[in-house]
């Protein structure tokens, strides 16, 4: 099995990993979700490293159950 491509997320504290090809056409949009999500999560007064925390993890859940064939890190 050929090792995926990935690509680094790397903004304020959070960190995630995704394949390039998804980076390539979803890295707006992705980025968009992101900075809604963290900040519904921050204005309910969520400290904001668990709250980027809680927004990667949860974008990164549904991109899994969206690709079939996404790999698990």
């Amino acid at each position: 099995m050929e090792k995926p491509d990935f690509a680094k997320i790397d903004k304020q504290p959070g960190n995630m990993l995704l394949p390039k090809d998804i980076m390539t056409f979803w890295n707006k949009e992705i980025d968009k979700i992101l900075k809604r999500d963290f900040l519904k999560l921050k204005n309910v007064g969520i400290d904001p490293i668990l709250g980027w925390d809680l927004a990667v993890n949860d974008m990164y859940n549904s991109i899994v159950a969206n690709f079939a064939n996404f790999p698990l890190l």
